[in-house]
Parts: C-alpha cells; structure tokens; sequence
C-alpha cells in the first residue's frame, strides 16, 4: 500500500520518521514522505494515488477539518501520531485533549482512523472515549532512537542543554494567530474570550522570554561548563546568534537532530518539551526552571 508521511520540520521529525520508514518498506509498503503543503496540492490535483496518510499531528482547527474531511472523499485512509506528547500541562491529558483535538465534540475523531499513543498516559485517557479514531498503545519511534545510542563519552567541558519548546523570536502574531482560530459562527462572548486568551498567551510568552534571558546570563557565570542553546527548529537560529556572541559560555546550536546533543549534555534543561522525554529516556538529568510568572 501506498504510504504518504507528513513532515512539518526536519529537525525534529525527518530520524524518526525514516525509522517508521524503513519498517514499513520492510513490511512491503511504498512510502513517500512529504511536506503538508506538497501533500495537500497533489491529493487536491488528483496527483497521487490513494492510501494511508500519516499525519504529524490532529490539529481541530476548522482548515484542517476540510483538509480531514478532503482526503477521506477521495478515499485516503487517515492516522495520525501527534509531535507533541501531551503531558506537561495537566496530569491526566485532559488540557491537550481540548485545546488540541478540541476535546468529545473534535471533529477529528469522526475521520481518522487510528492514532498512535506515546505511552498509558495518553492512551488511559482517549480510550475510554468511543470515538471512530482507533487508539493504539505504539510508543513513538523517536524514543526508540534515544535508546539506540551510544552516550558520548567525551572528556571536553561539561555541557548544559537548554532546549527550548517556544517559538521565542519567530512565531504568529497576535492578528495571524487570531485569523486562524476565529470563524464565522463565534457569538460576542465566544470572541472576546479567544482575544483575551491569546493576550495572555502573548503577555506570558513576553514575561518568560524575560526570565529565560536572565537565566542564561546567570548560567554563563559557570565556568567548568558549557552552556548549549537548542531553539526550537521554527525559530531564526540568527536572532539567538546575536545574544550568544555577548556571553563566553554559551554556544547555539540549530543543525541536524537534538538527540546527539543530549547524549553529549551533563543535563538538559526546558519548559516543556519532548526532549525532556528523550533526556529521561537517554538517563540525563533534567532541570525544569520555574520560570517567575
């Protein structure tokens, strides 16, 4: 069968997504990966034939429900693994599921027909729901390259990694990202909680930046160890380029995959992200700053 795996950043998904690749091919699947954009005009222009679409995430939003709703007419089959894993927010799943998937009433899980669970923790909780999605208990094959290799074993300074999970320097304005979440059928109150939502996600963003810049500075006074900045793969490395070159101790790196930079790190520090997991996983010590609100 006919595969089609979609890829939103490289950097992050392009080892994982190669080893569910080579699986597949091994099982006599014919896999292509490909970007969303790409996907989208050649399923739209009748230019590929119909298979399995593996999604990157379940994005609800009202574009992605026609996307959805698209491919299953021309007989695509859907499933779906999301890149984010859900579990720094609440401690039952409960607030990626309605801010994700937009919670019972998704739309989602009327036409994608299996999704792949991390692990219990986002399993436990979606299958007690009867929806058409399928959910299945997989892991996630980005884990299992934290568990395929070697750690570093290098003798030069000591390295903290600080992965950052935000879209600090590059993300959607206030106006694009209410563009996106707004539509047509939002009563007065509806809309005035969205733009008060996403304020206080723009003023809390703006805070921590903040404090996450402090932090650095005071983590650049520590001689015996190097301090090694991970942007998120959105992110314009460049704009963290030009605060790095002020401090002796701090290096950035953007190119290829994290997990070679955790093996290498005494410990990894992040709000919220899945290299936490792979850091957990690969046994480095992680730090998780409160970070003042």
């Amino acid at each position: 069968m006919n595969i089609y795996i979609e890829i939103e950043v490289l950097k992050r998904e392009l080892n994982s997504k190669l080893l569910l690749s080579l699986e597949l091919i091994k099982r006599n699947h014919t896999v292509y990966l490909i970007s969303r954009d790409n996907l989208n005009h050649l399923v739209n222009n009748n230019k590929i034939v119909p298979g399995i679409i593996f999604l990157k995430d379940m994005n609800a939003q009202s574009y992605r429900i026609q996307d959805y709703k698209n491919f299953v007419n021309k007989k695509f089959i859907l499933v779906s693994q999301d890149e984010e894993i859900g579990c720094f927010k609440s401690e039952n799943f409960s607030e990626f599921f309605n801010g994700r998937f937009k919670g019972e009433k998704s739309e989602t899980f009327k036409l994608i027909n299996k999704y792949f669970c991390w692990g219990d923790f986002d399993y436990n909780f979606l299958n007690k729901y009867q929806f058409y999605t399928k959910f299945v208990n997989t892991g996630s094959a980005r884990m299992d390259l934290c568990n395929s290799i070697n750690k570093n074993t290098n003798k030069e300074k000591r390295k903290i990694l600080i992965s950052l999970n935000q879209n600090i320097f590059f993300k959607r304005d206030f106006i694009e990202r209410l563009s996106i979440e707004i539509n047509d059928n939002m009563d007065d109150l509806i809309l005035d909680k969205l733009i008060s939502k996403i304020f206080q996600n723009e003023s809390k963003d703006l805070i921590l930046t903040f404090y996450l810049t402090n932090l650095i500075k005071k983590l650049n006074n520590l001689d015996k160890y190097e301090i090694i900045i991970r942007p998120h793969p959105a992110e314009d490395h460049m704009e963290w380029n030009k605060i790095a070159k002020n401090f002796d101790n701090i290096k950035v790196i953007y190119e290829g995959s994290i997990i070679p930079w955790i093996y290498a790190a005494k410990a990894l520090l992040h709000r919220g992200c899945a290299s936490s997991v792979q850091a957990y996983m690969a046994g480095i010590p992680i730090g998780y700053p409160i970070l003042k609100k």
